[in-house]
């Protein structure tokens, strides 16, 4: 039978200036919790939202829950969990997090400071019996009348605080309170406490600017969690593959099959981010082309096949794709009523539409001429080990006597490849150098250079 637990809160009333001081410094943002990292306030409704205030028409709470009692609660109910959240924030010096109040709470401190620039829309206001004009020289907070300044310090900020939710019911609660809002998939899903939302939201962050700065996404479209459908629509790929109808909510609910496979997929998506999606991966035109390399990306590793000069890899996959997006062919497929066009198809990503892509693209990409076999063989057996020791003149390249009776432990020798293996170097002798574990781990994938031996 389920269980239905009753939490505990309550309300208390600040002047605006009381708020900022008692609680606006000493709160922060759960980013599970709040729709999107970027504001989805422009300038305008920031300046709207300040003249709400002072003007005593924006009474809607803010929500928090305070970390310290919540804390408590965790350790009476011994669950490690919480406790590690909760001791996580308290120790960052967080006093609250903001549960629903991040866009309101950042625009009183961006206005208060003068980091955004905010200024409250021009006009007659009627303050306390009091007539001021605000215009260009009286609009910011530095410059406003007294009357108008008094009045927003005095404005008068509820706040619901709650003292014993788990983590679990603060994604609960975020949900409750949205619920008559319109949130969309994303910002819902973001909300979830398991590993899949966790890895998106960070992979979302992490790779937020090269995405801001693409021009695939339109601000409105930043605004709603659209960089994290992006990688979410790629994590599910990775873990279920073209054929499988995109369903997110399949990869972020607990304990789901995509979600043993995220750390995998985090390791990929960040190599994919780094080796491919240079600059010059911005004359792509739109980010279902970008998902389509992700694809390509994926296939290719999966055959051992790496990529040796990015630039001409782009420019022959731009090429394909602008070869079929300018032609008139109409493709059939037996679950489509009509035909359609490769512009069509680029439009949607239903699992048809990717898999004739991925078919069409691959069957003119040349990506052979920029991209090479990497060795099927990725270590170094023993054999190996000790003629590449014999090779080394029983030293490492580092200067490192290599000592005999550890040759074949896993902890202490590597074998090194000189031309790194992800660049297409070969397991041999003749590539290949020993290191020791931290060395080898230290080198990564940069090429290993041999210093002259007298």
């Amino acid at each position: 039978m389920t269980i239905f637990k009753k939490v505990n809160y309550a309300d208390t009333a600040f002047s605006l200036h009381q708020y900022l001081v008692d609680v606006g410094l000493v709160q922060k943002a759960d980013l599970a919790f709040q729709a999107n990292e970027f504001s989805r306030w422009t300038k305008e409704m920031m300046a709207n939202y300040i003249k709400s205030l002072l003007l005593g028409m924006a009474p809607s709470k803010f929500i928090f829950c305070d970390v310290e009692k919540c804390l408590e609660s965790a350790k009476e109910r011994n669950d490690k969990k919480d406790i590690r959240y909760f001791k996580m924030w308290l120790d960052n010096g967080t006093k609250y997090l903001n549960i629903d109040s991040n866009n309101r709470n950042n625009v009183i401190k961006f206005f208060v400071t003068g980091e955004k620039d905010i200024r409250i829309p021009h006009g007659k206001y009627d303050i306390d019996g009091i007539r001021v004009d605000v215009d260009g020289d009286n609009d910011t907070y530095k410059t406003l009348h007294p009357a108008v300044k008094n009045a927003f310090d005095k404005a008068c900020i509820t706040i619901s605080v709650y003292t014993d939710v788990t983590r679990a019911e603060l994604s609960k609660l975020f949900q409750t309170v949205n619920s008559g809002k319109p949130l969309n998939e994303m910002e819902l899903l973001n909300s979830y406490i398991t590993k899949s939302a966790n890895v998106i939201r960070n992979l979302a962050i992490q790779h937020a600017k090269y995405f801001k700065d693409s021009k695939w996404f339109t601000e409105s479209q930043l605004n709603r969690r659209d960089i994290d459908q992006f990688v979410a629509k790629c994590a599910f790929y990775y873990c279920y593959r073209l054929k499988t109808t995109i369903k997110l909510e399949k990869l972020y609910r607990d304990g789901s099959d995509g979600e043993q496979q995220m750390m995998k997929f985090k390791k990929v998506f960040n190599r994919f981010m780094k080796t491919v999606m240079t600059k010059d991966a911005y004359a792509i035109a739109n980010r279902n082309s970008v998902f389509d390399l992700f694809v390509i990306y994926n296939q290719l590793n999966d055959e051992k096949i790496t990529v040796k000069d990015n630039k001409a890899f782009l420019q022959s996959f731009i090429s394909s794709v602008s070869t079929l997006l300018e032609n008139d062919i109409q493709y059939e497929h037996a679950q489509w009523k009509d035909t359609k066009s490769f512009r069509t198809m680029v439009g949607g990503t239903q699992s048809t539409n990717n898999v004739m892509r991925n078919d069409l693209i691959m069957k003119i990409f040349d990506y052979k001429s920029s991209t090479i076999q990497k060795d099927s063989a990725r270590g170094f057996s023993k054999t190996d080990k000790m003629a590449l020791a014999v090779k080394g003149n029983w030293e490492t390249p580092e200067g490192k006597e290599i000592d005999m009776s550890k040759l074949y432990d896993g902890n202490e020798y590597h074998g090194g490849h000189i031309i790194p293996h992800s660049e297409g170097g070969a397991t041999t002798i003749e590539n290949g150098a020993l290191q020791t574990k931290e060395d080898n781990l230290a080198l990564g994938a940069n090429e290993l250079v041999l210093a002259d031996k007298e």
